[in-house]
């Protein structure tokens, strides 16, 4: 069950791709620190403490919980996530507004130090974009590619 609605989310976010590429606000900066997470190599579960700057506005923090299906070797110890938020307007940067939601894939490798991208697509109101702005920093050892669900809380 869990599998097929990942699926079925990556589906919806490659058919909102479009609706995106009109012009977006640039409206802050996420960052995710990994605070847990359960591997089996086939699904992962990823616990985040996050918080969101805004261009304008007080920082906001949220728990953010990755929900991963495909192959994933890795055996991960520190983990930071950072992508640029962009929106329809500048206006949503209220408390909460980026809690829901999203869906993309990553691909991610690591020997030591290692890296990994991932661009996702959701929020509450299915339109607000996390565009990588940096790689994120993984400690461990493995391979992965897969197709990520992310919530933000």
């Amino acid at each position: 069950m869990k599998y097929t609605a990942l699926g079925l989310a990556a589906t919806i976010a490659l058919t909102m791709t479009a609706s995106l590429a009109h012009a977006r606000a640039d409206i802050g900066v996420i960052t995710c620190k990994l605070t847990s997470v359960d591997n089996d190599i086939v699904y992962t579960n990823e616990e985040f403490a996050c918080e969101f700057k805004p261009t304008t506005g007080d920082t906001q923090t949220y728990t953010g919980e990755i929900k991963a299906l495909g192959v994933n070797l890795s055996v991960t110890k520190d983990v930071t996530l950072v992508w640029g938020v962009l929106a329809p307007s500048s206006d949503e940067t209220e408390a909460g507004s980026l809690a829901g939601r999203y869906v993309g894939g990553t691909a991610s490798v690591a020997l030591g130090a290692g890296a990994a991208a991932n661009v996702l697509i959701g929020g509450s109101k299915h339109t607000v974009a996390l565009q990588p702005i940096s790689a994120s920093g993984l400690i461990g050892t493995g391979a992965a590619l897969d197709i990520e669900e992310f919530e933000l809380r």
